[in-house]
């Protein structure tokens, strides 16, 4: 009978616990350690990427993981800070409000209310850039007297 020893991962201890790979080829780690993924900034990134990788990038303070060929912040169930921005006050001529803080990923990820409607992203107005900052173009003037109000935090 033969003695089956535990491959240990650290060749320069005599004994290592905290990692091993069990005979059904696991890796376990011990629970009072922790594993650290590699962490750089975006630039950083490998060169070479596959499908599965995962990092920590120090740029975004997010982890993130190489799906589909492109990397995919990997978010979780934290709160979103939700902000509340108010653009102006309709005049039945201007088209045009903003600037957006914080700028949205696209039209569709916030909430725009004209006096307690909801406005349809692609239907009531686009969000258009102007420079360096993003503004809401409606399809027709913003009534007197109507708040443009946008709610952030849906990205």
């Amino acid at each position: 009978m033969r003695f089956v020893k535990k491959l240990q991962l650290n060749p320069k201890l005599i004994e290592d616990k905290s990692v091993s790979v069990a005979a059904n080829g696991h890796v376990v780690m011990d629970t009072t350690y922790a594993l650290k993924v590699p962490t750089g900034n975006t630039a950083q990134r490998p060169a070479s990427p596959e499908n599965g990788q995962i990092r920590y990038n120090t740029d975004t303070n997010e982890m993130e993981v190489y799906v589909n060929n492109g990397w995919e912040i990997n978010r979780t169930d934290r709160p979103a800070t939700v902000t509340v921005q108010t653009l102006g006050t309709g005049d039945a001529v201007e088209q045009e409000f903003g600037p957006l803080s914080p700028i949205p990923a696209t039209a569709a990820n916030i909430l725009v209310l004209v006096e307690n409607v909801v406005q349809i992203a692609g239907v009531n107005y686009t969000m258009i850039q102007t420079g360096g900052d993003y503004y809401l173009r409606f399809d027709s003037a913003v009534p007197l007297g109507k708040d443009v109000v946008v709610i952030h935090g849906f990205d």
